[in-house]
């Protein structure tokens, strides 16, 4: 067992002393490239940095902002009523869905069509397809 991790350990010292002598043999190419990668390494971390730093500086203008529409409302009197949620409230509305429902359970893509104006074909031949499965919506 020894005896082979030596041979690896050999093999890998030998490819590592080629690579070198090679980046020796041509340090007239691999030092500018070297170079020029640090330098654009460098180049994204500013950027990078300057973008946080506008971000940070937007969030903090954001906040105080909010902090002020905030106090001014509350120096101007005027508040946000607490309005409960509505059940039922627009017939109109609930007569409109349950229409709706019904085309898509019958397959009625005449009436989906006229309800819903950005329908395109895979969307028509997806409900088609949708109503043969279903039997109805409570």
């Amino acid at each position: 067992m020894k005896h082979s991790e030596q041979n690896k350990m050999h093999v890998l010292m030998s490819k590592f002393m080629t690579v070198g002598d090679w980046i020796m043999d041509h340090n007239k190419i691999v030092m500018p490239l070297v170079l020029v990668v640090c330098v654009l390494i460098t180049i994204m971390v500013a950027v990078n940095a300057n973008k946080r730093e506008a971000l940070e500086k937007e969030a903090e203008q954001a906040a105080i902002a909010l902090a002020s529409d905030e106090s001014l409302g509350a120096s101007d009197g005027l508040e946000i009523p607490n309005v409960p949620l509505e059940e039922n409230a627009h017939p109109e509305i609930n007569d409109m869905v349950r229409t709706y429902y019904n085309a898509q359970v019958e397959g009625d893509i005449a009436a989906i069509t006229s309800l819903n104006a950005y329908l395109n074909e895979i969307e028509t031949i997806r409900m088609q397809e949708l109503s043969k499965y279903i039997d109805s919506y409570p």
